[in-house]
């Protein structure tokens, strides 16, 4: 597996996921009617030079993505994670998660945050494993993690 950043050339790739993401939610009864389409993605978060996507690559093939961005000036926010369906279980989202902490941590972020619905039962799972403070509201979950220059990003 590679994590690589996300380039205007892997835009389509994007897009089968963002279809796959529509598809998995309506077989789930969770269809989110704020999924948009690709040209909503591009102008929101990858034309925003405040915001980073990486890709998550399994056999030549992008199976994953994670976006984040500046909330402020001190907290690094995931919008986003996605893996597909049949390359889940195998580490891809965690080193998602690492990839972009990192990030995080080396451009002088305090804290990270990602808010995670409370029926995504595999996403809580990731973000407790790793030792991510939890938060709790309403409708949603949002963990935190305190960014210091030596600290591990994700407990093994």
């Amino acid at each position: 597996m590679d994590i690589k950043e996300y380039t205007e050339n892997n835009i389509n790739d994007i897009s089968r996921l963002i279809d796959e993401i529509k598809t998995e939610d309506v077989e789930n009864n969770e269809y989110d009617p704020d999924l948009k389409n690709i040209k909503h993605y591009q102008e929101t978060y990858f034309n925003d030079q405040k915001n980073k996507t990486f890709l998550a690559s399994y056999t030549d093939n992008i199976v994953g993505f994670i976006i984040g961005g500046e909330k402020d000036s001190e907290t690094f926010e995931i919008y986003m994670h996605y893996v597909s369906k049949n390359y889940r279980k195998k580490g891809i989202a965690k080193k998602l998660k690492e990839t972009i902490t990192e990030y995080a941590r080396t451009h002088n972020y305090k804290e990270i945050h990602s808010d995670v619905l409370k029926t995504n039962t595999e996403s809580i799972r990731l973000n407790i494993n790793a030792g991510w403070d939890k938060q709790v509201f309403p409708e949603f979950y949002r963990f935190v993690k305190k960014l210091c220059k030596n600290e591990d990003t994700i407990a093994a």
